[in-house]
C-alpha cells in the first residue's frame, strides 16, 4: 500500500527499525482497557518480530509523525469480505489519543480504502468501555449497530459521502 500523508500524519508500511516506537505502543496498550487477547508482548524481542512480520504485510501501517517520523500508532486492515467491508483496527499511543491525531488517521484510511478499494462500509471492533479509542470513530459518524456489543462500529459509503 502506497503512503498516505496527512496534515500531521504520514501512514507507511512500518519499517524494521520501527520497533522500539512499536515497543512503546504496545507497553501504552497493553496498560488500555480491553480483553488481554488483544494485547501484544512488550519484550524487545517480541517487538523486532511484531514489526518484521508487519513490515512485510500492506494490512498494517505505521502512523507517523510528519516532522519527526516517530511512530505513535497502527492501522490495521483485518481485511475485507465479499460485499466490500473493511474491518478496521487501530491503536495510538494515548499521548495522541486527545489531540485528534488519532482521528485524522482513520479519516485518511477510510477515504482511501473508499476510493481506491471500492470499500462499501467499515467496521471496527473495540472494547465497549474504551472511550478515548471510540470517541474519533464516532466523531467520523460510525455508529453502534448491534446491541449486544456497543463497541462494534459501523458507518456505510452513503454515510460516509453525506
Amino acid at each position: 500500500m502506497p503512503s498516505i500523508e496527512t496534515t500531521r500524519l504520514v501512514l507507511r508500511q512500518f519499517k524494521a527499525t520501527d520497533w522500539q516506537d512499536f515497543q512503546e505502543l504496545s507497553i501504552d496498550w497493553k496498560a488500555s482497557p480491553g480483553p488481554a487477547f488483544d494485547k501484544w508482548p512488550t519484550s524487545e524481542e517480541a517487538a523486532r518480530k511484531s514489526v518484521e512480520h508487519m513490515s512485510t504485510r500492506d494490512n498494517y501501517l505505521a502512523r507517523c509523525l510528519r516532522e519527526s517520523g516517530k511512530v505513535v500508532g497502527l492501522l490495521a486492515i483485518n481485511g475485507i469480505d465479499k460485499q466490500k467491508r473493511l474491518d478496521l483496527g487501530h491503536v495510538i499511543l494515548s499521548t495522541y489519543q486527545d489531540n485528534d491525531h488519532d482521528r485524522e488517521a482513520l479519516q485518511a484510511l477510510i477515504q482511501h480504502s473508499m476510493d481506491q478499494h471500492g470499500v462499501r462500509s467499515v467496521i471496527t471492533h473495540n472494547d465497549p468501555d474504551h472511550a478515548e479509542q471510540l470517541a474519533p470513530l464516532k466523531s467520523l459518524g460510525l455508529a453502534s449497530r448491534n446491541p449486544e456489543n456497543k463497541g462494534e462500529l459501523v458507518i456505510t459509503r452513503e454515510e460516509w459521502q453525506s
